[in-house]
């Protein structure tokens, strides 16, 4: 008798437009589950145009406008308003309860707002939920209104299985879920093969991904002066913002999105990471992960959950203070030391890329689902 495909829906509603949350990301995720033989559809936001959906095509997925809204679409003002989030709740709970029911729902970074709709309106004989810290990201609502959904979820039992992408995620979500089993998910990104640098040729910095305030933006000009002044070479790439206004120089490069983030931060000698460490202390950073999987040091915030990670598997210079100075110092360091940084960095990749991936995580869903599915 042959198998059937397994029927999976990849569940994002912020994925509207190349360079938001996710995007990169889920199209490596469908694209894992496709080779691994599943057929595949990607809800999305309404917003996708032709080109999204060629790129998913590409692939082997069907992208498909099934959200009208996602947590990352009122700005933060409204979402002190819990009228806000209460249309988001009901506007989301009332879409996914039209969706078709696939054997998989997968939910790649689980928001407040998705919580509620998988408890409210689940669809899936397994719904698979991924965990990646994002609990206050949307202001002071987030925890309350995700704890609600987490523990309306508690009602489908066995049906939801938590996966937190790093075994340092599960603490921060235990109020919420209690004892209830959180696996661990190999994590979906993927790095892209170094460049070479040429002999004696100033090394290049990126500053890359969305250049949100938690994200250092106000101190970015500052750092490219200062990064410039020391005779190296900048690259400044914002996914989906406006980028902040720089003078222009020989050796600074400005981009907005690309199209192979991974082959970006491969391209990089240093990638510089200023971020707010407070907000991070529990949430992870694809661009910490995906430089750790290129083989790229990062110049990273030294208390906070991606520097934990890196230190582990990458490696890293660290500063203790949001302060120009201070970030420049650790650029310094990093420098100096960038023989010895370059060599660890590049052999704990290859160790990454054994133990992470996309096609790691569509393979570990799988197998649970095939095993739980046949019972």
């Amino acid at each position: 008798m042959v198998e059937q495909p397994m029927d999976i829906a990849v569940m994002e509603p912020a994925v509207g437009r190349q360079g938001r949350p996710h995007f990169d990301e889920v199209v490596e995720i469908a694209g894992a589950f496709a080779k691994a033989g599943a057929r595949v559809t990607v809800h999305a936001h309404r917003s996708i145009d032709d080109a999204m959906v060629a790129r998913f095509s590409q692939v082997g997925a069907d992208l498909r406008p099934s959200f009208t809204e996602h947590d990352f679409a009122p700005d933060r003002t409204a979402m002190l308003d819990i009228e806000v989030w209460r249309k988001l709740i009901q506007t989301t709970t009332a879409e996914v309860a039209e969706l078709p029911e696939p054997d998989v729902a997968f939910w790649p970074a689980l928001m407040p707002t998705q919580a509620q709709a998988i408890a409210r309106a689940p669809k899936g004989r397994l719904i698979f939920a991924g965990l990646d810290g994002q609990l206050n990201v949307r202001g002071p609502f987030s925890p309350e209104i995700f704890g609600d959904g987490a523990q309306r979820m508690a009602a489908l039992g066995e049906r939801v299985v938590l996966g937190a992408y790093d075994h340092r995620l599960v603490e921060p979500y235990r109020p919420f879920f209690g004892d209830r089993e959180i696996i661990e998910f190999p994590i979906p990104y993927s790095g892209a093969k170094k460049a070479v640098r040429e002999t004696g040729s100033p090394l290049r910095i990126g500053i890359l991904g969305a250049l949100r305030p938690e994200r250092g933006r106000s101190l970015v000009p500052g750092l490219v002066e200062g990064l410039l002044q020391r005779n190296l070479k900048v690259v400044v790439q914002s996914s989906y913002m406006d980028l902040p206004e720089i003078p222009d120089h020989p050796n600074l490069e400005r981009l907005d999105y690309v199209d192979a983030f991974p082959g970006l931060v491969a391209s990089c000698d240093l990638v510089l990471w200023p971020s707010t460490a407070r907000l991070y202390s529990y949430r992870a950073s694809g661009i910490a992960w995906v430089a750790i999987a290129s083989g790229v040091p990062v110049v990273m915030p030294s208390t906070c959950l991606p520097a934990q990670i890196t230190a582990e598997y990458g490696a890293a210079s660290f500063f203790h203070f949001l302060q120009t100075q201070f970030v420049l110092r650790a650029v310094d360091s990093a420098v100096e030391n960038y023989a010895e940084l370059s060599e660890l960095a590049l052999s704990r990749a290859e160790q990454w890329n054994s133990w992470q991936g996309p096609d790691l995580l569509a393979g570990k869903i799988i197998e649970i689902a095939r095993a739980r599915l046949a019972c």
